[in-house]
Parts: structure tokens; sequence; C-alpha cells
């Protein structure tokens, strides 16, 4: 009898443990596909901010490169300048290397919906030098214009650079080759690209029209140095250059040239057999140059930038020409040649309230634009010659701001730009034009990633 109940103990012992071993198995591998699922969310990558602005300008009206043109009879207005939602996805191999990368991010404010990003990027798996990158992407051309809205030092970005290149954003394929993070040396990066030219979402302007593509390409170099306790200095400079084209849509093409008087005048150098056929060149160089010297109390940050080049416009504008929809624009070509230059002097203070660490940021920028150096600011008043516009006007721009960082999700803003154009006898610029503005700014900003801080 004691052996049959022992037997059937065993057997009972038996039959648990096999129960208990199966659950453990199946718990385990619950958990692991859980663990695989957080990883590949952990992948995913979230940015959204929102620019909420107040401005005030010098006069209703006024003409402004700080966020566009205002109302015919308004001096002041609220807008969002930007409402941006970034969802992204980076995948790292064994080798720590970020092999692929996809980011779709739209802008979404009162004035409508549009989408800003929209690319793939693949990178080698064995030693992550070398990128491919196609869809719709930042511009690389220069550094102001590359720079993200939710970080620049100043509210907008240049005149001259909103210019050349209207939209931050186009559309085509590049070649990237970057130093991956453990390369100790320096960093170094090559963008190379084709693109579109035009730029993505300028109105309902799509320049569909112009089959050549453009090319853009930039080479950034960066080293930091450690300059004793809690001091480091980063030093950074690239070289930009664009190179493309536009088509010549009508039968005319002025361009500046010496008269039989020996003075320079707007001159037709358009033939109609060349209409939809010839096509202009537009080309610019740039260099950039940055110190950062970054220290326990603070930052303190030196820019400047200079751009050259070439610039086909329109009678009344520098931006290139561009079609709506399908259709070319059908405006006759004035080609320029241009400069410009940007500087900045940034301070920033940082200190303690309670655990929260705050910052404080003084920042001076001084740009100018000067589209058509042909002929110099003091004589062009005295051209005779009625084709001479506002789109030959230099402009000189002083602007100046403060910028209080409560925490890493907001930010407040308080600048303003003092532009300032000579006199000159053209309609219209008989005398500085009242188009000084204000801004008051509050961006909010998350990031997923920060939750992934160790």
């Amino acid at each position: 009898m004691k052996k049959i109940v022992l037997l059937i103990l065993l057997a009972v012992s038996i039959k648990i443990n096999a129960q208990q071993t199966s659950t453990d198995s199946l718990i385990n591998a619950r958990f692991n596909r859980i663990e695989k699922l957080l990883g590949v969310l952990r992948e995913f990558h979230v940015v959204s901010y929102i620019q909420t602005e107040w401005q005030l300008a010098q006069s209703a009206g006024a003409a402004s490169y700080a966020g566009g043109n205002f109302p015919a009879h308004a001096d002041n207005r609220f807008m969002i300048r930007r409402g941006r939602l970034k969802i992204g996805y980076d995948h790292r191999n064994a080798k720590d290397i970020r092999v692929m990368e996809y980011a779709f991010q739209f802008d979404a404010t009162e004035r409508g919906f549009l989408i800003k990003e929209l690319y793939g990027v693949l990178t080698d798996p064995w030693i992550g030098w070398f990128s491919l990158q196609g869809g719709i992407f930042r511009h690389q051309f220069g550094y102001e214009t590359a720079e993200q809205p939710a970080f620049s030092l100043s509210p907008e970005i240049g005149r001259m650079n909103q210019t050349i290149l209207p939209n931050d954003y186009d559309l085509g394929e590049k070649i990237i080759i970057e130093s991956p993070d453990n390369f100790k040396p320096l960093h170094l990066r090559l963008d190379a690209g084709l693109i579109n030219g035009v730029g993505i979402g300028v109105g309902s302007q799509t320049g569909a029209y112009q089959s050549k593509k453009d090319f853009s390409g930039r080479l950034l170099l960066s080293k930091k140095f450690d300059a004793g306790k809690d001091v480091s200095i980063n030093l950074t400079a690239s070289g930009s250059l664009y190179y493309g084209d536009v088509l010549q849509t009508t039968k005319n093409v002025f361009a500046i040239e010496e008269n039989a008087h020996d003075a320079l005048v707007y001159t037709n150098i358009g033939d109609s057999a060349n209409i939809n056929k010839k096509y202009y060149q537009r080309i610019y160089s740039g260099a950039h140059l940055q110190l950062d010297v970054n220290y326990k109390a603070g930052a303190t940050l030196l820019r400047g930038e200079f751009i050259s080049g070439r610039q086909p416009g329109t009678a009344t504008s520098s931006v290139i020409p561009t079609g709506t929809g399908n259709a070319v624009p059908g405006l006759d070509l004035y080609l320029r040649n241009f400069n410009g230059a940007i500087f900045y002097v940034s301070q920033t203070i940082k200190h303690k309230i309670g655990k929260q660490q705050v910052s404080h940021d003084f920042t001076i920028k001084f740009d100018w634009y000067n589209p058509n150096t042909q002929v110099s600011s003091k004589n062009l008043s005295t051209v005779n010659d009625a084709r001479v516009s506002g789109a030959d006007v230099l402009y000189r721009t002083v602007g100046f701001g403060y910028v209080f960082h409560p925490a890493d999700f907001v930010k407040l803003v308080i600048w303003y730009d003092l532009v300032k154009n000579p006199s000159y006898n053209i309609p219209g610029y008989g005398s500085d034009l009242k188009d000084n503005v204000l801004t008051i700014r509050t961006q909010f900003y998350i990031d997923s990633w920060w939750f992934n801080r160790k």
C-alpha cells in the first residue's frame, strides 16, 4: 500500500513540475516577445514643436522676411509660425551603426498643411561612413539654412538665404559621407546631390516645368578641443556649392552691361528662338566659420557666413521664377550677381533654480543682402534705367534678442529686427522703408528620446 501511495505522489509531482516548466517557458517566451517589441519601439523617434508668436511691424502691410508680409491694413498679428511633427525610425546593427533611417515630418499651421520631410537613408553596415538619401529633405547648402528651426539662434534665417533658397527643403537624391561617432580626430560630413531646385511648398508653385536638376553640395568639418576643466572649444568650418539652371520662357532676358555711353544698364540679351530651350546659370558659393566655447556657467558663440553668386530673377523680385502646376512662369528673366553675409554673436548664461537648470541667451545678428553687385549701392539711384526696381535694392538688418529656457520643453523669445535700406530714385524707395518687426514667441517642444536617457 505504501508503495502505491509513493508511486501516486511521484506521478503527481512529475505532472506538477512539467506544468510548471511549461508555464515558465510560456512566460519566458512572452517576455522575450515583449522585449523584442520594446526594442523595436525604442528605434522610433517622435519630435514635435509649436512656435506661436505675436508680431508688431513698424507700419501696416509691411513687407517682411520675419515670417512673411503683413496684411495690407494690419501692423500686428498672431500666428503659428511652425507646427511640426516628425516621426522617424532608426535601426542600428550589432556594430552600433545606424544602417537605416526613415523620417516623415509635416507642418500644420493656420495657413495650411505641408509635408516638409519624407525620406529614407541607407548606410553601409561595415564602417558606417557612406549613405544614400532619397526623398524630401532639408537643404545642406550653407550653415544657417541647414539649421533646425527649433534650435536656431534667431527666429528666422537671413534675407539672402530666404531669397536664394525660398524653401529650406527640396526633393532629390544625395550621397552622404560622414564620420561615425567613434571617429575621434574630427567630425566630417560631405553632402552631394541632385535636387529639383525650386523647393517644396512654395505656395502652389511646383516648378515642374524645369527638366534640368540642380547640384547642391557642402563639406563640413568640426573639431572639439578640451581647454581645461569644464571648458571645451568647438571649431566648425564649411564650404558650399550650388549649381543649377533656370529656363528662358519668354523672348526677353536682361543682364547688366555697359551701353554706348559706358553706363551700366539692363540690356536685353534674349532671343525668341531660345524660348523654352535655353537655360541660364544659377550658381552660388559659400563659406562659414563658427567658434563655440562652452563652460560651466554658459557658452559663447561667434559665427560668420558669406555667400555670393549669380541669380536669375524677375523684374520685381530676386527669387527665381517658378511655374504653377505644370505651367511655365512666363516671366522675363533678370540676371543679377549678388552677395551677402550673416554674422552672429551669442552669449549663454546658465544657472539653477532649485534643481532645475535654466539658461538665458543674448544674441546680436547682422546680415546684409546685395542682390545686384554690378551696380554699387551709391550709384543705383542715379542709374538712368527704368528697369531698376526694388529687386536691386541693398538691405542691411540688425537683429537682437533674448531667449529664456526655463526647461527643455519650452523657450520664450523676444526679438527685434531693425531693417535698413538706402534711399534711391526708385518708386517706393525714396526713403528707408518702415519694415522693422518685433517678435515675441513661445516654443513648446517634445522629444521621445528624452525618455531613453540613461
